[in-house]
């Protein structure tokens, strides 16, 4: 996988959105940031994404989740991920996947997941083609070319999730200026297609709006879950490997 997008001091800042009864609320905060490193001897990128309940949300129904990734700095190609996940006044959740390249092209996950600290599942999954997780993706998703692919056209990865796997389609969907604090910033959009039961619509669960720019920045998430609708908006972008040509010249956003 070609890598001419990302630096390992790009920091991005996020507000996030929940949609209740068509009301926008902001309900957390969102911080993705990545060093170089090694994972067992290889040469690596670690990326480490947290996610924080504040206001009104965060006194209904506390969240507080840190997401780490380690890819192959020479291929993009997945090698840990974890999640800790801290829910309301008790719950706790921590899953991990190992991943192993045995042979080419055959890929192994290990799944191991606990819940409140008593160990629930152990999974080893096969594929003939590359795993992601829910971190890794982006990788994958900023990696592709936008001229390179037809409007409509999709690409088929296995995404894991817990202790299984859903085969994922990424489709490119054009072009699209997106508005986020009065500042108009030139994005390219894909949607997701997961078959998962959190998701209201499983055609289309997860729009992605990328900056239209060699970085090809994560702009604007959003997916419309079975108990409402989730968006999350970058804030603050600083640190990237290219120019920022998707944003004004004036831009708070990035620097």
């Amino acid at each position: 996988m070609e890598q001419d997008f990302f630096s390992v001091n790009e920091r991005l800042n996020y507000d996030v959105y929940f949609n209740w009864k068509f009301v926008w609320v902001k309900a957390a905060n969102a911080e993705m940031k990545s060093q170089s490193t090694a994972y067992k001897g290889t040469a690596a990128y670690k990326t480490l994404l947290t996610g924080k309940t504040k206001g009104v949300i965060d006194n209904v129904y506390r969240v507080n989740d840190t997401l780490m990734c380690y890819v192959s700095s020479a291929n993009l190609a997945p090698l840990f991920y974890s999640k800790a996940a801290h829910e309301g006044k008790s719950y706790s959740a921590y899953e991990e996947i190992t991943y192993s390249y045995p042979g080419n092209p055959t890929v192994k996950a290990r799944l191991q997941d606990w819940r409140n600290k008593k160990f629930k599942s152990d999974t080893v999954l096969t594929s003939q083609k590359c795993f992601y997780d829910a971190l890794s993706q982006f990788y994958f998703i900023r990696s592709l070319i936008p001229g390179n692919m037809a409007v409509t056209k999709s690409i088929t990865i296995p995404i894991l999730f817990t202790d299984e796997s859903f085969d994922v389609k990424v489709a490119y969907k054009g072009t699209e200026t997106v508005e986020i604090d009065k500042e108009k910033i030139n994005t390219v959009k894909y949607s997701l297609s997961i078959d998962g039961e959190a998701f209201a619509n499983k055609k289309e669960s997860v729009f992605v709006w990328l900056s239209l720019d060699e970085n090809r920045i994560p702009v604007m998430i959003e997916s419309k879950l079975k108990v409402g609708s989730i968006k999350a908006l970058l804030k603050k972008a600083s640190g990237c490997r290219n120019p920022y040509e998707a944003f004004p010249d004036d831009s708070k956003i990035v620097k």
